[in-house]
Order: C-alpha cells, then sequence, then structure tokens
C-alpha cells in the first residue's frame, strides 16, 4: 500500500540496493515496543528474521522451536516474519503463531525499535541485517544457511535468481548475463 501511495507500480521501478538512513538512531521508541509485545526486560531477547522461501522455512521454523524449547528461561524469542510470509503461510500466523510461545513482531514501523531493543539476531544474510549491522548486535548466520545447501550453486542462481536479475540488466540469455559478471570471482566466492 505504502507503495502504491507513492505513485510505485509493477514494473514502473526495481529497488535492488540497500536504502541510505540518515536519521537511523532518532526516535527510536523502545518502551512502545516493550509495552506493545509484553517484553521482559531482565531477559535477553533473539530475533529471528523469517523467511518466505518454501526450502529455507521449515528449517529456520524447526530451529526456532529447538531455540524455544532449548534455551534457558532468561530468553525470549522474537521472530520477524518477512511480509510475504504472512500471505504464502497464512495459516501459521492465524488465529496464532504456530510456535507458541514465541512474540511474533507484526508491524512494519517496529522494526527499528526492536532490532535496537534485541540482544540478538538469527537470520540468512539478506537486507534486513542491514539494521543488525548498523546496531551493532551479534548476528548469527548458520553456516548452512538454515539447512539450505543448494543456495549457492550456480545452477540454483540460474533457476531462481537470474529471471529478477536479467530484468536488472536488460540482458534475455544467460550467456549475455555471464558477460557482466566476472564468472571467476562468483565461483571463488560459492566455494
Amino acid at each position: 500500500d505504502t507503495k502504491k501511495l507513492s505513485g510505485w507500480y509493477n514494473f514502473k521501478s526495481e529497488i535492488v540496493g540497500t536504502p541510505k538512513f540518515d536519521n537511523i538512531f532518532q526516535d527510536i521508541d523502545v518502551d512502545y515496543v516493550i509495552d506493545k509485545y509484553n517484553l521482559n526486560v531482565n531477559k535477553k531477547h533473539v530475533l529471528v528474521f523469517g523467511s518466505p522461501e518454501h526450502d529455507l522455512r521449515p528449517n529456520l521454523l524447526s530451529e526456532v522451536n529447538y531455540m524455544k524449547n532449548n534455551l534457558n528461561k532468561d530468553f525470549e524469542i522474537l521472530y520477524r516474519p518477512h511480509p510475504m510470509e504472512y500471505q504464502k503461510f497464512k495459516e501459521d500466523f492465524y488465529p496464532n503463531f504456530c510456535i507458541e510461545g514465541v512474540k511474533v513482531i507484526n508491524a512494519d514501523i517496529d522494526v527499528k525499535p526492536i532490532t535496537y531493543f534485541s540482544d540478538f539476531h538469527i537470520s540468512n544474510f539478506q537486507g534486513v541485517t542491514y539494521h543488525t549491522l548498523i546496531n551493532s548486535k551479534k548476528l548469527v548466520i548458520p553456516k548452512d544457511n538454515f539447512g539450505v545447501k543448494n543456495e549457492m550453486n550456480i545452477d540454483i542462481f540460474k533457476e531462481k535468481e537470474f529471471p529478477f536479475w536479467a530484468n536488472i540488466f536488460k540482458v534475455s540469455s544467460w550467456e549475455e548475463f555471464k558477460k557482466l559478471v566476472d564468472m571467476e570471482l562468483l565461483e571463488q566466492f560459492i566455494n
């Protein structure tokens, strides 16, 4: 809705970078999120950033459930869903979150104060970790990417990501795209 109000519509523009936050540390109302989500300030808070990826999400939720059951009682687990999760996995959120005892951070406006307030962040590496890094929070990125071992496979990239980037770079074939990318460097990064 925000995009529509600002005049954005499909295929008018593509957002491919990280936005600049000049005033990131201004107007952080931590007391508001503490009250809204009934957070215990005497506990440590683990903020888990969700994912709409069908192959990643089950493993991520399994890890969240494991943390909820195995971290000592000095921790509260918070879950910030990716906005697409509400559409793709509606039954996991309504009437209640699928993992009892985990608090869902459900409003975009709460992301800034909750990332500032929480002690640890868990995520696959994605744009949302920008807040983590700016706030100097401890970031945990599972080395196996929540069990999605093929994420860095070039063939998987070609199948899943290439259509998006082809539109950005205005190329019509994989061969054209490869001319724009240092494939040797990419292979080194993947391996």
